[in-house]
């Protein structure tokens, strides 16, 4: 899916809204600590199992900015 086509936009809203309840109570370092575990996915192996690829979080993560607390 092309990160700037209308369906990806889409996608990125849901996205957004999916993580209001926890951007609501989240703090700056917090944000910033849940997007450097992900973009270390790679690292964890065995030890964890992530709710969704690198794949996806580098997806998101070419659509659009995280959202601001």
């Amino acid at each position: 899916m092309n990160p700037k086509s209308a369906q990806a936009q889409a996608f990125y809203a849901e996205w957004i809204a999916l993580l209001a309840p926890f951007t609501a109570v989240a703090s700056p370092a917090m944000m910033d600590g849940v997007g450097k575990m992900y973009d270390g996915m790679h690292n964890w192996q065995d030890e964890r199992k992530p709710p969704f690829s690198s794949d996806v979080w580098e997806f998101i993560k070419s659509v659009g900015p995280a959202p601001k607390v």
